[in-house]
């Protein structure tokens, strides 16, 4: 059996077991056997390689029996890509705010000890991004659901949330999304509103996301408006 053997354990994108050896070679979780120990088959066992090697562990994740029998190339890239994926599961796992986790500052941190050979985080962000939303509670879909009392309606500075319905539904196709588009289209909205329904839109509060090119024609167009930008959204990226 080769010598210097390191196992590190990770999980499968369905979220069973898998073993990387010395970040060369993927082994997925074949069968458990009576006496504790688990054997692990090369993730090439599928494909046209159908490579036989395989690895078995005792309960405790020693290596008992290793066939290194390999017919492919290494692959330390997606060895490399499937770690730091588990890695990042493990910190929102274990926050009791998933939420909280910002998944790029926390890739920036595990990939600084992963070397030369680490995936783009472009290439691992949606997947880390499901596993996140399974663990956040489901989406309200109605007002029915929104309790009449809670803990989480008050801010860690005792400020309300403000949670609202839409009173109007407006969709405007924006191309191409620069400031100017944006100006023509609030102009617009206020210029209907009054004529249409004699009402002054005079917002003192502006809720957006972080594209500047809205917020400086909201500035812009809405004099005196106090811009509040999307948290979900700065979560998000």
């Amino acid at each position: 059996m080769e010598k210097n053997l390191e196992i590190e354990i990770s999980k499968t994108n369905r979220g069973k077991e898998q073993i990387i050896l010395n970040r060369k070679y993927k082994f997925n979780l074949s069968s458990k056997r009576k006496d504790n120990s688990k054997k692990y088959k090369c993730t090439e066992y599928k494909t046209l390689n159908q490579c036989p090697s395989f690895i078995i562990l005792n309960n405790e994740n020693q290596i008992l029996e290793y066939d290194d029998s390999h017919n492919h190339l290494e692959n330390k890239f997606g060895a490399a890509k499937s770690i730091v994926k588990n890695k990042i599961k493990d910190e929102i796992s274990k926050s009791s705010i998933p939420f909280n986790i910002n998944i790029k500052r926390t890739y920036d941190e595990i990939s600084q000890g992963m070397g030369l050979i680490c995936p783009g985080y472009n290439s691992i962000k949606s997947q880390v991004t499901r596993s996140r939303r399974k663990q956040l509670p489901p989406d309200i879909t109605t007002f029915d659901e929104i309790p009449n009392e809670s803990k989480y309606y008050k801010t860690k500075r005792d400020e309300n949330f403000m949670i609202f319905k839409n009173n109007f539904n407006c969709f405007s196709i924006s191309i191409p999304s620069r400031q100017t588009t944006y100006e023509i289209l609030f102009e617009e909205i206020k210029n209907n509103s009054s004529k249409y329904n004699s009402i002054e839109i005079t917002p003192k509060i502006f809720h957006c996301d972080f594209e500047k090119a809205v917020s400086n024609a909201a500035q812009k167009v809405f004099i005196n408006v106090n811009i509040k930008y999307c948290i979900w959204h700065l979560k998000e990226h």
